[in-house]
């Protein structure tokens, strides 16, 4: 089965555009049980995380689910105060001061339909 021991899961379900992988993680713990799907509230708990990572975030302009590798890919805005200081600039960050050693993330499109997300999340998951 799957080499992943644990995923962290990024959400707000607070908005709808950006809860899809909460949504979602009930139905990915009883197909994967041996992973551990662990919500995160904040960015700030990451590092604590380990130095591997496995992510499912929404991702904004994705057409399907996708599994984004290359953190030099992940588009970063400027923030205008550490409010803004999204989950892309934090991995970067954390990789730069060697305090992880890779990150993968599987994007979940921010217009896509539970069971839709759910199917092809399942599908990478199982392909990693």
């Amino acid at each position: 089965m799957s080499k992943i021991k644990k995923i962290l899961v990024f959400g707000n379900p607070h908005v709808s555009k950006d809860s899809m992988p909460l949504q979602i993680i009930s139905y990915l713990q009883k197909e994967f049980p041996e992973i551990e799907f662990k919500e995160l509230d904040g960015i700030d708990e990451i590092q604590k995380e380990g130095r591997e990572l496995f992510i499912i975030d929404s991702v904004q302009g994705l057409k399907k689910c996708t599994v984004l590798k290359d953190m030099s890919m992940l588009e970063t805005k400027k923030p205008i105060s550490i409010h803004e200081f999204d989950l892309a600039q934090n991995l970067k960050l954390l990789r730069k001061i060697k305090a992880i050693n890779n990150a993968t993330i599987i994007g979940v499109p921010m217009k896509m339909g539970k069971e839709k997300s759910f199917d092809q999340v399942c599908k990478i998951i199982k392909n990693i």
